[in-house]
């Protein structure tokens, strides 16, 4: 996204995805090339116009007011001069001067326009304030509410220990609380921790040992937990489908079960759950019965809010965001930026 003048000085167009999570990888690329072939061959002559909303926030666009705020810009494409619109959410882990969301519309050469038009949706978003924060649950509560749904699976979101937001992705917090409820019928996962996949590896399918799981990337990642655990699968290369429908690899990884029955997906390679894993290759090994996609409660590091491709089939399961229980950026919600001179202001 556009964060200062150089940016868009620099570039002929600058689109971002128009979808949080980012589905629409190449519905974007088709409209970038679009707009750059356009300009390359003199048919139009891009000038971008910004709008800094002053706002750090996470929106989740396939539900209101989102949703219609997409179909909004999107009606906007293709008429009257403009070319392109993109509202980026801004990165709000990123620690950069000018972290925050910003709206930014390309015309063909009316930059009055293309002010104009960003200014508009920048103002719509600030209204829209009170409407788009994401209500978080602490872990607890987290649990408490997947024990007392009528049916499964319930889908937990970590939003803290979410590698696509940078996290280490090998927190232990949540997993040490459903170990001393003594919380059974769940699965968790994908946790980053390729020596415990080596050494699980090394035992085999069907191997028990007391295994020292995640807390290993520093102090965020809380403490390590030592579970007795029996290796259920092992798979020398797996992967999920991404985003944008390539193939996000996963690296080796097992499956172990401790008790009462919590499963939990080890990884070597970070990544945030997109979608149903596969095998990559012909040596991986399982035991019956090793599948979480039919627990009763997953919980997954991501941010979210709508269940992982993989868990989509009726019954469709809830999906709930849960908040860190330690400081981290992850938590945030809606706030201004703040000036020397006002605090919390509305964009101007």
């Amino acid at each position: 996204m556009p964060y200062d003048a150089s940016d868009v000085r620099d570039a002929t167009c600058l689109i971002a995805y128009k979808e949080y999570p980012h589905t629409d990888m190449v519905p974007r690329a088709v409209e970038l090339y679009r707009v750059c072939t356009a300009a390359a061959r003199g048919e139009v002559r891009p000038v971008t116009g910004v709008f800094d909303c002053r706002m750090i926030n996470m929106w989740r666009t396939p539900v209101e007011p989102m949703k219609g705020f997409v179909a909004r810009m999107q009606q906007l494409e293709g008429r009257d001069r403009v070319l392109s619109v993109s509202f980026g959410h801004g990165f709000p882990w990123g620690d950069v001067p000018d972290v925050g969301a910003k709206v930014w519309v390309v015309t063909d050469d009316d930059l009055a326009k293309a002010e104009r038009v960003a200014a508009e949706l920048g103002r719509a978003i600030w209204e829209m304030r009170e409407e788009t924060p994401i209500a978080a649950l602490p872990v607890d509560a987290a649990i408490d509410r997947a024990l007392a749904a009528s049916s499964g699976p319930v889908v937990m979101a970590d939003m803290a220990d979410n590698p696509g937001g940078g996290a280490p992705s090998d927190n232990t917090a949540i997993l040490r609380r459903l170990v001393e409820r003594g919380v059974g019928d769940a699965a968790l996962g994908y946790l980053w921790d390729p020596l415990a996949v080596e050494i699980c590896r090394s035992a085999g399918v069907g191997g028990r040992l007391e295994l020292r799981i995640g807390g290993k990337a520093g102090r965020i990642s809380g403490d390590p937990i030592d579970l007795e655990i029996t290796v259920t699968a092992i798979s020398d290369d797996l992967y999920q489908t991404g985003l944008g429908g390539g193939r996000a690899s996963l690296g080796n990884a097992v499956a172990v079960r401790a008790s009462p029955g919590i499963d939990v997906a080890l990884v070597s390679e970070r990544c945030q759950v997109f979608a149903t894993a596969s095998p990559g290759s012909a040596s991986s090994r399982h035991e019956n019965g090793s599948s979480s996609s039919s627990r009763r409660t997953i919980f997954t590091p991501s941010s979210r809010r709508s269940p992982p491709r993989s868990c989509t089939s009726p019954p469709r399961p809830r999906c709930h965001p849960i908040s860190p229980p330690f400081p981290t950026g992850s938590s945030l919600g809606l706030i201004g930026r703040v000036s020397p001179t006002r605090s919390a202001e509305s964009p101007k």
